[in-house]
């Protein structure tokens, strides 16, 4: 070989340099990904949270229609069909949201927040396991029959219903009514309210 004359193949500088702009490269790519995979995440779960707040809802809204009055305990509907008996929602320790049909002429007769409570009946749930509740309240509402705005014009009873669901029972704030900052799971929080008045489907 001839003094001076340079020898076919990279040098290490260069081989550094190509391996600094294809690790530099493959970085941004796998961060691509990653965001990627973040945004599915959060949309699966949020499809997951909305579907389960809108059935719990719906089906409430179904039963309470049919009912004639309402009443209401810590985490409990009742709803009155007639004749001693109906329906009752109600939500488990395990954040699941249940349904059952209850009868007062049980032997020992049970009211429905009793029933519900003591867990003598078989529930039905109406919400999954991957989307937990994490709030349901019912407040029964009067309307006054001298006021024509409301819906109910002979003194009928109403209840207002919120139903809180989430994509996780960690990563929450401390009152469990949104994610918080710090959460690092794919956290998405939905509330659904809405007012129910007894007999409209009569």
């Amino acid at each position: 070989m001839l003094a001076g004359q340079r020898q076919g193949g990279f040098t290490l500088i260069e081989l550094l340099l190509s391996m600094a702009v294809f690790s530099f490269g493959l970085l941004i790519i796998l961060s691509g990904l990653v965001s990627l995979l973040g945004l599915y995440t959060n949309g699966r779960a949020n499809r997951v949270v909305q579907n389960a707040a809108r059935t719990g809802i719906n089906m409430i809204s179904q039963h309470g229609r049919e009912g004639v009055s309402f009443s209401t305990g810590n985490n409990i509907l009742c709803i009155d069909t007639g004749g001693g008996s109906g329906s009752m929602f109600y939500l488990t320790p395990t954040h699941q949201l249940m349904f059952d049909d209850w009868d007062q002429s049980q032997d020992p007769p049970l009211g429905c927040v009793l029933a519900a409570t003591t867990n003598q009946q078989t529930p039905m749930p109406v919400t999954s396991s991957d989307a937990p509740v994490i709030g349901f309240t019912a407040e029964a509402v009067t309307y006054d029959a001298t006021n024509n705005s409301n819906p109910c014009t002979s003194g009928c009873t109403s209840v207002r219903v919120s139903l809180r669901v989430a994509s996780t029972t960690t990563g929450l704030n401390s009152d469990s009514t949104a994610c918080s900052a710090s959460s690092t799971a794919a956290c998405v929080v939905s509330t659904v309210s809405t007012t129910i008045t007894a007999g409209e489907h009569q």
